[in-house]
């Protein structure tokens, strides 16, 4: 009995691990002629758009990088997805972050964006 209870509360914290492309090599960047203000604020758009949901940008180094995030948690404990725009010597450059079906999705959205 005591194993079996050990065994359950392993799989469970295990199921509550943080899920996040975080620290993953990005899926594919792409580079803009856009300002890093422009490009985020129409991946946020296209985002929204695709995915049927709202989206918001944080500021990670002011005038420097930024994220677009759901505005809303998709999966508890993680995060699917997420945009990181960093500001270039011409332009910006958005670098996406994603796990499986969310890929296309975003591809999609930062194409529509250049």
């Amino acid at each position: 009995m005591k194993t079996l209870f050990i065994i359950c509360t392993l799989a469970f914290l295990t199921g509550c691990t943080n899920v996040s492309p975080r620290g993953e090599p990005p899926v594919v960047f792409y580079d803009s002629a856009k300002t890093a203000d422009d490009l985020a604020g129409c991946i946020v758009q296209s985002l929204s758009a695709r995915m049927g949901m709202g989206h918001r940008i944080d500021t990670i180094s002011p005038g420097r990088i930024f994220e677009v995030h759901p505005q809303k948690e998709i999966m508890v404990g993680g995060e699917p997805y997420f945009v990181t725009i960093r500001v270039m010597e011409q332009g910006s450059r958005a670098e996406l972050q994603a796990y499986g079906g969310f890929k296309s999705a975003l591809k999609g959205a930062v194409v529509a964006c250049r």
